[in-house]
């Protein structure tokens, strides 16, 4: 549900808000963004199925590797299995670990990387291919480089009716890079 703050931005702004987009398997958005070991990103996601990226970029695996699944996740060379889903709830993803809904599941080793390719919600870039795409639901997803906020992604309905993420800092709309549409609520 859109709180009041969110209502008020939806009006000054313009911008046909939602409470989450999803994906049905084979849509996804490509952030523009190259992740390095700086990279962070917070976001919350609903009903996530186990096989299928939430987010991730790679150069092969464990090669440059941000990558987080409900089941698994991966940073610089490291990853890690983990047990208990993060299909649901809110993720908090950098060098300092992978915490879910407040709770520290995995801190990796650190590596230095640069990502050579960009990196996708709801899919796995590998090495500029696009593969594993994920189902589920994005709420928001907020990416910082360096501690800098460089991407404030939130859901929403352009003035044709398609869903996709409106970035609160470009100011631009990312829309679906994959097949079929995404679906809103």
């Amino acid at each position: 549900m859109i709180g009041q703050t969110n209502a008020i931005e939806k009006v000054n702004a313009g911008i046909d808000y939602v409470e989450y987009i999803q994906s049905s398997g084979t849509q996804y958005i490509n952030t523009g963004l190259k992740p390095t070991q700086n990279t962070r990103i917070v976001c919350e996601v609903v009903d996530f199925a186990s096989k299928g990226a939430i987010f991730g970029v790679d150069n092969g695996w464990l090669t440059q590797s941000y990558t987080v699944f409900p089941n698994i996740s991966a940073f610089g060379t490291a990853s890690y299995d983990i047990s208990n889903y993060v299909s649901n709830g809110t993720i908090d993803f950098s060098k300092n670990g992978l915490i879910h809904n407040g709770s520290t599941v995995w801190t990796p080793s650190t590596s230095d990387f640069t990502s050579l390719y960009e990196l996708t919600l709801f899919a796995l870039n590998r090495s500029g291919a696009t593969r594993e795409l994920g189902s589920g639901k994005l709420k928001y997803l907020q990416y910082y480089e360096a501690d800098v906020l460089v991407r404030d992604f939130k859901p929403c309905k352009d003035k044709n009716g398609t869903y996709c993420l409106y970035d609160e800092v470009s100011k631009t709309y990312f829309y679906n890079a994959g097949t079929g549409s995404f679906i809103g609520g």
